[in-house]
């Protein structure tokens, strides 16, 4: 039986799956369809509040310890600009 190089024992290992969507009402369980709007909007959320999450960070020179602090200012301000964005868009709606 021929010697497992290092290399073919890799390839030989699954790679690991993403994590699954979460599957709830609205949600499509089809390959075939683009992931609902809600989902999108939620990932887009959540990278949102990293970035923000990473510049209160930095601002406050990454001290540790003060990471949920970062996280709960930045969901603050991503959620409050997307509510003024929402008003707005509806303004221009009406207008």
């Amino acid at each position: 039986m021929p010697r497992q190089t290092t290399a073919s024992r890799r390839r030989a290992a699954a790679p690991l799956a993403p994590a699954p969507l979460p599957v709830g009402e609205g949600t499509r369980t089809s390959s075939r369809v683009a992931p609902d709007a809600d989902i999108l909007d939620a990932r887009r959320r959540h990278a949102m509040i990293e970035e923000a999450a990473y510049f209160h960070a930095e601002r406050r020179a990454f001290q540790p310890g003060h990471e949920a602090e970062d996280w709960y200012l930045a969901e603050r301000d991503v959620d409050s600009m997307l509510e003024r964005g929402a008003d707005g868009m509806a303004g221009d709606a009406n207008a």
